[in-house]
């Protein structure tokens, strides 16, 4: 049976808001007509994009592998669909979902990381200048939010807005954000609970480029991020290259050569049948483990070999976000 885990002895509060995000494996990209010559130019095209966000980093398309799988891009591809974007210029999409274990195979052999589908949920605190006037961006500017939500979700970054009523607009007023004050940053963030917080003003020079100057924060460290060019879109991108990057560093495993001796775990609150069968499936929704081994089951105890793919101390600081296994002591965790 093929199942993935991620267990060891790291901060524990790392779980609490992380979202997980369904549509990793699936993009949409702009298309002319419903010719063969745009289908194939499209599916490549939106196979690049998917594998840097799958992966959480553009590098991922410099690998020679990689390279020649996006040439021929079929193989990996589930299925598409066409639709028409009436509201915005009539434009037409194609749709494409990708096979989410050969896309995992494909970069596993290409030793590339693989950032799962538990996604850090990202508070943003955006503050724009255009014509003079300076105003903090909320649910209420959907049209300027548009740029920074399109780029975060071609990295497949779930965001969070605040809602910028009275409390926010005490905790964190205008000028404090356009200096980028972080104690006041992180007090105001305080509210949401974020799994992140990007704050930053974004502006427009006198020769027409926008500018984004900002800070990212994320378990107490903090990131400066910048970003300029001819429009918000493109700026934006280059925030999300960076916001990107900083979590898949730290959360996106690479297969590790070699790397298939049992690793040896005991989880205890296994009393129903139910129970572990929910254990196993939660087990092998992952992609950091080659293969389970259940060793020995008794008195509520589960103990299993498993053949990792990354080294073990990345692999729980994802499991952990989710709140569903309790570190006890080193090698026994818990089913919550």
């Amino acid at each position: 049976m093929r199942i993935a885990t991620f267990l060891s002895l790291v901060c524990l509060s790392l779980w609490s808001h992380a979202q997980v995000m369904h549509d990793l494996y699936e993009m949409s990209v702009v298309v002319a007509d419903q010719s063969t010559a745009q289908r194939q130019q499209a599916t490549q095209e939106a196979m690049q994009l998917m594998l840097i966000k799958v992966s959480g980093s553009s590098d991922v398309l410099q690998h020679s592998d990689v390279q020649n799988a996006v040439v021929r891009p079929e193989r990996y591809v589930r299925s598409f669909r066409y639709r028409r974007d009436e509201g915005n210029g009539d434009r037409l999409w194609m749709h494409v979902v990708f096979a989410p274990n050969l896309v995992d195979d494909l970069l596993r052999g290409a030793e590339q990381p693989i950032w799962g589908r538990n996604r850090s949920r990202v508070l943003v605190w955006l503050a724009q200048e255009e014509n003079g006037l300076r105003e903090p961006i909320s649910t209420n500017h959907p049209a300027k939010q548009l740029p920074m939500l399109e780029a975060m979700t071609e990295r497949g970054l779930p965001l969070l807005w605040p809602i910028l009523d009275l409390e926010d607009t005490f905790a964190l007023p205008l000028e404090r954000l356009w200096g980028l004050f972080q104690q006041d940053i992180q007090h105001a963030s305080l509210r949401y609970q974020p799994d992140a917080v990007l704050a930053g003003r974004l502006y427009q020079e006198l020769d027409g480029r926008w500018v984004f100057r900002g800070v990212f924060e994320h378990q107490q460290q903090w990131l400066g991020v910048d970003g300029e060019g001819e429009d918000r879109l493109i700026v934006m991108r280059q925030v999300a290259d960076q916001v990107a990057r900083f979590l898949s560093d730290r959360y996106a495993l690479r297969s590790m050569p070699g790397l298939t001796e049992g690793h040896r775990i005991d989880v205890s609150g296994i009393e129903t049948f139910e129970q572990y069968q929910q254990l196993l499936r939660y087990l092998s929704a992952n992609n950091a483990i080659g293969n389970v081994h259940v060793v020995h089951i008794a008195q509520g105890q589960v103990s299993l070999a498993l053949e990792l793919t990354s080294e073990w101390a990345r692999i729980w600081l994802n499991l952990a976000r989710d709140g569903r296994l309790r570190a006890i002591e080193e090698g026994v965790y818990q089913w919550l």
